[in-house]
């Protein structure tokens, strides 16, 4: 009875953290579909969780970014070296916007090393890519500006000699 009590508050625990954690964690088998997620999960793309689960995970990665989310996963589970992965891409929510996500997987791998399943975290990232797109944006209108000075400074320089010569 002890044994069972300690258990149950063990599965309670594990699933206080689970269900309640902010970012999305869903457990898909190794074909990539949907056997658990969590709340966060489902609210990141204003999907229920019931709408998720025996579904391919990878229907939500966006065209773009599918094909090569899909072969580097499947590298990833030939290999038995492999034990986690982490990668970034774009999903599309259940309203059709889009955003940036960071994946981590950790691959549960059975004896002969065979992928038995993925457990996920996912967090959205697009402002930090949007913020990284503004420096980016930024330092490149920097570095036109630097250059129309330097092309100023050049033009003025050869000018004066010029007109010093003459």
């Amino acid at each position: 009875e002890d044994r069972t009590a300690e258990l149950r508050e063990r599965e309670r625990l594990y699933r206080s953290l689970v269900e309640n954690v902010s970012q999305g964690s869903y457990i898909a088998d190794r074909r990539g579909f949907f056997r658990y997620c969590n709340p966060a999960m489902g609210a990141m793309g204003g999907y229920a969780t019931e709408e998720l689960l025996g579904k391919s995970s990878f229907r939500l990665v966006a065209e773009e970014d599918r094909g090569w989310v899909m072969a580097a996963y499947a590298e990833r589970i030939a290999d038995p070296a492999v034990l986690h992965w982490a990668c970034e891409f774009r999903v599309v929510a259940k309203d059709g916007r889009k955003f940036w996500v960071e994946q981590i997987t950790h691959f549960v791998r059975d004896a002969t090393g065979r992928v038995i399943e993925g457990r996920n975290l996912l967090r959205d990232i697009t402002e930090r890519k949007r913020a990284a797109e503004a420096l980016q944006q930024a330092r490149d209108e920097r570095l036109r500006e630097l250059e129309r000075v330097r092309r100023r400074i050049a033009t003025d320089l050869h000018d004066d000699i010029g007109s010093s010569l003459t």
